[in-house]
């Protein structure tokens, strides 16, 4: 027993320990030396087969040495005795043979790991690959590419194009983004390539994996993490010159655009691989999503251009602008006429969160460090561009007699959109005339000499003169035309509702709503009017600018007339005038001696100057004084000079207040209508190009412009009511000073009771 076991088992283990480990080391160095990649290191060792090597290798081990030490058997287990006490022995030398076996496996395992047409198989052999694995992939891809192994590129580049279809095999009209390995991956090949001298065969002109990228047959939308890897992609190609492959980039992109992305219409039909009948009819959400994709694209390549204009690539910028594969030409990546050149230019000069940054944000000029400029540099590059274009169409031929590439684009519908672009319109007649390019570069860009290029700027001046009449025509048309906003009405209508609410809310603490109207009582006009001229824009849903709180604005104004009449109605009234310092008030109300019958009003004073201690607020309007007297605390006025003012007076003495209707004359004129009947508030917003009337009222006063008063709107407010006085009640009036700012002494001693007459 014990000289067989170490006669054989050991010398077979030691074997296989001498033989196995080393080459497995030696694998891993191979490994690593042949492509680099510490991903295939980490693949290899998680093979079933390299795992089950080492686990039968452990186990070997454990086994031979516990045989070796195992106690022997003392027990009697009739026919199995013998088989126990041979177990450890038995177990070792069947997992020796296991070990064997795996060794063979191993070997089977280096022989695939070293051939790279068999790697590139074992790789990619079943579906649902790791992320890891195809990272892995990519590696080996770029190991296979320094090594300049045509056979296995070839199936490398057969995996990309296969591995790319299968992932937007059903998704057809979505947004098709691709994993995030596989960008890497491609930028990782793109930069391989571009560095080495000689082009790989099967790789035949180095944009082949940038342009399967490029759907043409499947119908998925392009992600934007696609274009922002194609993008990188083109400016590794720049960095390295290889302005050919860019030449063929645009190739395919303009057969893309051309033939595989042209404009649909609604209800058209559509061939298509994906559908048995070969055939669709595009619906209004196709239509759609096919003119984004057709702009997304287009912006693409406009940046591009920018890019290459920033790069000072002007024979490339030359090859790519007259660059056609069709006849008559067809230039579909390139604006080819300023009816498309200006939304693109007006895009760029756009005051939008979505516009300011979306250049920068998805098309970076990469080498560019100039922080929170880069993003006005590069619209300054790409705004260029499209001077370029410009200047481009004079070189043109037209393919039909009706094609005219100085048309304008039709204008924006909406009246802020048109009057930003005539806020743009200066820019560019101001780029224009700067020659913010050299003209020498002008030439290498653009076949065309000196004289020629100033003819062609002083007629796209006359163009973009006649664009900013036609704007400044409808903006004005259209604030005439168009109409304003129930909503918006309805809105403000709301607003000055809420508002008076508010404000009647502390004037009727001490001032009872009536409906009576006694003769013996002294009445006061307490009128709350706005009747003024707005932009009538302002109610409109389409504005050219920002109106904001002003119908808030308007609502203050309305209760701050109504308020200046309530509070001055306490002024005309005859009264004791006392003038205290805050400290002293208490001793002024003793001096008065005051009764519950009395009411004590403080207009815009703090009473906690008067008391600073054990001062109660019962609720916003109301406090409750150290002695438990009942003070209220209510609103002044600094425009009649109303503040800091303590008035004392009967309870039953205080003033009613009478709501009244405007009068019907007024109602019809101004087409007031009730929007609280709670405190018959009336309001209307008159667009005065619609109210002949009133829009010649105003005309006769000769202080506004006809076209002027036709694109306004009168807003009218009116708030009436009476104020109820009865006739000599006793008040008294103490304004409250201040030490750092009113002059004069305090006349506490003047102070006689309330009641005294």
């Amino acid at each position: 027993m014990d000289i067989f076991s170490k006669d054989i088992i050991i010398p077979i283990t030691a074997a296989i320990l001498g033989i196995a480990v080393p080459l497995l080391i030696s694998v891993i160095q191979r490994i690593d030396d042949k492509y680099k990649s510490t991903r295939l290191i980490q693949i290899f060792m998680n093979e079933k087969s390299t795992k089950c090597f080492i686990g039968l290798l452990i186990i070997t081990i454990l086994l031979l040495f516990y045989q070796l030490v195992a106690p022997p058997n003392d027990y009697n287990f009739g026919l199995f005795t013998k088989y126990i006490d041979y177990s450890a022995i038995i177990l070792a030398t069947i997992f020796c043979v296991l070990l064997t076996i795996s060794i063979f496996m191993i070997f089977t395992l280096i022989y695939i790991y070293n051939v790279p047409e068999r790697l590139q198989k074992h790789l990619i052999k079943r579906n649902n690959i790791p992320q890891e694995t195809r990272k892995a992939w990519f590696e080996f891809f770029i190991a296979m590419l320094k090594q300049n192994n045509v056979d296995v590129l070839r199936n490398c580049y057969q995996e990309l194009y296969d591995w790319i279809v299968s992932l937007r095999a059903g998704k057809q009209w979505t947004v098709m983004e691709y994993p995030p390995e596989l960008y890497e991956g491609i930028v990782s090949v793109n930069e391989q390539l571009c560095m080495q001298q000689k082009e790989a065969v099967s790789i035949k002109n180095g944009n082949d994996i940038v342009n399967a990228m490029l759907d043409d047959f499947q119908f998925t939308i392009m992600h934007q993490n696609t274009y922002r890897t194609i993008w990188t992609c083109l400016n590794q190609q720049l960095f390295y010159k290889r302005s050919e492959w860019i030449l063929k980039y645009w190739n395919a992109a303009h057969s893309h655009l051309l033939l595989h992305l042209p404009s649909i219409q609604l209800n058209e039909r559509i061939n298509v691989s994906y559908n048995t009948s070969g055939q669709v009819v595009a619906d209004s959400k196709m239509v759609e999503l096919r003119q984004k994709e057709r702009n997304e694209f287009k912006e693409f390549h406009i940046a591009l251009g920018g890019l290459l204009l920033f790069r000072k690539e002007h024979e490339l910028l030359n090859q790519l602008l007259y660059f056609t594969n069709s006849q008559p030409p067809h230039y579909v990546l390139i604006p080819g006429s300023l009816a498309e050149i200006i939304p693109f230019y007006m895009d760029l000069l756009s005051s939008s969160p979505d516009s300011m940054y979306k250049y920068e944000q998805k098309y970076p000029f990469f080498g560019l460090q100039a922080g929170v400029r880069n993003n006005s540099i590069i619209n300054g590059w790409i705004q260029k561009y499209l001077y370029i274009l410009m200047l481009r169409l004079s070189t043109l031929n037209r393919s039909y007699t009706y094609e005219d590439f100085y048309a304008l684009p039709a204008l924006p519908e909406s009246l802020s959109k048109k009057h930003e672009w005539l806020d743009n319109v200066p820019i560019i007649l101001k780029q224009i005339e700067q020659n913010s390019i050299p003209l020498e570069e002008v030439k290498t860009i653009i076949p065309l000499n000196q004289s020629q290029i100033y003819r062609i700027k002083n007629k796209l001046k006359t163009v973009l003169e006649i664009l900013a009449h036609s704007l400044t025509s409808a903006i004005q048309h259209q604030k005439i035309t168009q109409q304003l906003s129930e909503d918006e009405i309805h809105d403000f209508y709301q607003i000055a509702s809420n508002s008076i609410n508010q404000e009647m809310e502390w004037i009727t603490k001490v001032s009872d709503i009536t409906t009576d109207e006694d003769i013996s009582y002294n009445k006061f006009d307490c009128i709350g009017r706005i009747r003024e001229l707005m932009p009538a824009e302002a109610f409109c849903i389409d504005k050219t600018i920002g109106y904001v709180n002003f119908k808030e604005s308007f609502s203050a104004a309305t209760l701050h007339s109504f308020r200046n009449c309530w509070l001055r109605s306490f002024q005309y009234l005859s009264k004791r005038e006392y003038r205290v310092f805050p400290e002293n008030l208490d001793k002024a109300f003793q001096a008065l001696k005051l009764t519950d019958e009395q009411v004590i009003i403080g207009f815009h004073f703090n009473w906690y100057n008067a008391y600073p201690q054990n001062l109660q607020q019962e609720n916003d309007y109301q406090f409750k004084s150290p002695d438990n007297r009942l003070l209220y605390s209510l609103p002044g006025d600094y425009t009649i000079e109303f503040t800091n003012t303590v008035i004392i007076l009967n309870r039953s003495d205080l003033p009613k207040l009478k709501l009244i209707d405007p009068p019907s004359a007024v109602k019809d004129k101004f087409h007031l209508e009730c929007i609280n009947e709670q405190y018959k508030l009336y309001a209307s917003v008159i667009k005065l190009a619609e109210s002949r009337n009133l829009l010649d009222e105003y005309i006769r006063t000769g202080a506004y412009l006809e076209e002027k008063l036709k694109q306004a709107a009168l807003v009218c407010t009116e708030l009436n009511a009476k104020i109820l006085w009865k006739e000599n009640i006793p008040i008294v009036m103490i304004k409250v000073l201040d030490r750092f700012i009113d002059s004069g002494n305090e006349n506490l001693s003047e102070i006689r009771p309330f009641n005294a007459g």
